[in-house]
C-alpha cells in the first residue's frame, strides 16, 4: 500500500540513536564520519510518532503536575465569560431604557401637540360661534321689529 513505511523505518524512525548509527554505518567511509570531528547528535523524540497511549500518559502527568494552575486558568476564564456576560446584559438594559425613555418624550410632545391644537381649535370654534350666535340674534331682533306678534 503507497503511503505504508516498511517495519525497519518505522523501527528507525522511533529510535534516533539507531538512526545516528545506521547513517554512520552507511557513510563513514566515503565521508570520513569516524573521525573525532563529527559528534553523534540525536534528534528530540517527534510528537507525530508518539502513539496515543504515550501522548495520553504524558498529558495525565502534565495535568497532575499542574492541577492548580490549570484549575486557576479555567476560574479566571469562566469569570471573565460571566463578567462579559453580565456588561452586555448591563449596555442592553441601558440602550432598552434609553429608546424606551425617547419613546415616552415622543409621546409627551405629541400629546402636547395635541393638546394646543385642540385649544386652538376650540378658540377659533367659539369665534366662530360667537358669530353665528350674534348673528342669530341680529336676526331675531330683526324678525321681531318686523312682525311684533
Amino acid at each position: 500500500m503507497p503511503g505504508h513505511l516498511p517495519a525497519y523505518t518505522v523501527t528507525l524512525m522511533r529510535n534516533p540513536k539507531k538512526i545516528a548509527n545506521f547513517i554512520l554505518n552507511a557513510y563513514s567511509k566515503r565521508y570520513n564520519l569516524r573521525s573525532p570531528q563529527v559528534a553523534v547528535r540525536t534528534i528530540p523524540y517527534p510528537h507525530d510518532v508518539m502513539d496515543g497511549s504515550e501522548r495520553y500518559r504524558r498529558f495525565l502527568s502534565f495535568a497532575r503536575r499542574n492541577t492548580f494552575w490549570i484549575g486557576l486558568l479555567i476560574l479566571m476564564t469562566l469569570l471573565s465569560y460571566i463578567a462579559v456576560y453580565y456588561y452586555n446584559l448591563l449596555v442592553d438594559t441601558q440602550q432598552n431604557m434609553f429608546a424606551y425613555r425617547g419613546n415616552v418624550e415622543t409621546m409627551l410632545q405629541r400629546r402636547n401637540d395635541i393638546a394646543n391644537n385642540l385649544s386652538k381649535a376650540v378658540f377659533d370654534y367659539s369665534a366662530h360661534e360667537r358669530e353665528v350666535f350674534t348673528a342669530v340674534v341680529s336676526l331675531r331682533s330683526f324678525i321681531s321689529k318686523d312682525n311684533p306678534e
